[in-house]
């Protein structure tokens, strides 16, 4: 009789105990469950987006603004990491972008991954942005301009390029055009300008390929260019991957 009695205590406290380890593990997987919807929703697809819009920007070659003899690139280097750290699932320590979030395994192994890549865009952007607004007139070959001139009358049948006080502005800006491997930076403006970086791009650029100096830059324009169109694929397939694990758990 005590032995029976003496088991069906034992018992009964194990399965308290087992109900109570039970419950809290549904509520640690609902938890889990909950914040997994909330990132997806107001971080993943959110960074999509951003991804999206500066993939369609690089790809198009259109990331460089033209003010007279100046070069601007507008591609926001911080613009990705800002928005990581807002999300509250990362934050910004000794220049490194690092994960806050760690109760959720599958998206702690994606979200490292992701950070790691936009890091490397920083990197990438940053040394895209010098080479573009360190571009100066004084990088202009000295035989670029008489090139430019002979490859429009050529074109036109005219040389519609300025002889007068915009002459410099309009050399710069189809060289920097050209270099920058950015050929749909400059819509408004002389439509001569516009017209000749449309029609003889490649042109453009063989003429840039004639001087060492400006082909190297050229080169590295064109390398970073790559570099940073396969971060903005591998974030977004690590996304679309860790969106999977979740959908395969059954946790969004």
């Amino acid at each position: 009789m005590q032995i029976e009695f003496t088991v069906s205590f034992i018992f009964s406290v194990f399965s308290f105990f087992g109900g109570m380890l039970f419950q809290d593990s549904r509520i640690k997987k609902s938890n889990i469950r909950e914040k997994a919807k909330e990132i997806d929703e107001k971080v993943l697809e959110p960074l999509i987006i951003l991804l999206k819009k500066s993939k369609d920007c690089t790809e198009s070659d259109n990331y460089t603004v033209l003010e007279k003899n100046r070069a601007i690139s507008v591609l926001d280097e911080k613009c990705f990491v800002d928005f990581l750290i807002n999300s509250g699932v990362f934050k910004l320590e000794d220049e490194d972008i690092r994960v806050v979030y760690k109760k959720d395994k599958i998206f702690n192994r994606h979200a490292i991954k992701i950070a790691q890549y936009l890091k490397d865009y920083l990197v990438e952007v940053n040394s895209l942005k010098e080479i573009i607004e360190n571009l100066r007139a004084e990088d202009i070959p000295s035989n670029f301009e008489q090139k430019v001139r002979k490859l429009i009358k050529d074109e036109f049948g005219n040389d519609c390029l300025d002889t007068g006080d915009r002459r410099e502005e309009f050399v710069f800006v189809l060289f920097a055009v050209s270099v920058c491997n950015s050929k749909n930076s400059y819509k408004n403006g002389r439509v001569c300008i516009i017209d000749i970086i449309g029609r003889r791009f490649q042109d453009l650029q063989n003429i840039v390929k004639d001087d060492q100096n400006a082909y190297e830059l050229l080169l590295k324009v064109v390398g970073i260019q790559k570099n940073i169109s396969f971060i903005h694929s591998n974030v977004l397939k690590e996304i679309e991957s860790l969106q999977e694990d979740w959908q395969n758990k059954l946790i969004i």
